[in-house]
């Protein structure tokens, strides 16, 4: 991931770390930003640096669900694992650190919610 954010109560991180922010972040944990990979290519995402900015219209098929189901995330050694339930869905875009006045335009056309 190339920024991710970990939980404020964990007990043994790796450096380097981010702690996420407790009031605003739904989840104890989340990966804020994903740059591309040819590994989030069976998901739907962007696999080559360039694709998915300014310039590149294409529409994106996403699988956030199957993705997010095969990311590991912090766990303080000897507990049980987290269960991750998903409550609600946020979607958009985000301007993640800029000093400028930034703009964004995400348009959301379809969505499908398939359960298991």
């Amino acid at each position: 991931y190339h920024y991710y954010c970990a939980p404020g109560n964990a007990q043994h991180l790796e450096q380097p770390v981010s702690l996420c922010d407790p009031y605003s972040n739904p989840q104890a944990q989340e990966i804020v930003q994903l740059l591309p990979h040819p590994i989030w290519g069976e998901y739907g995402y962007p696999t080559e640096k360039g694709q998915g900015w300014i310039g590149d219209p294409r529409t994106w098929v996403l699988d956030t669900g199957g993705l997010a189901s095969r990311l590991y995330f912090y766990q303080d050694p000897n507990t049980p694992p987290a269960e991750r339930r998903w409550t609600s869905i946020d979607m958009g875009t985000e301007i993640f650190v800029s000093d400028k006045d930034e703009e964004a335009e995400w348009i959301l056309s379809d969505l499908d919610v398939i359960l298991l």
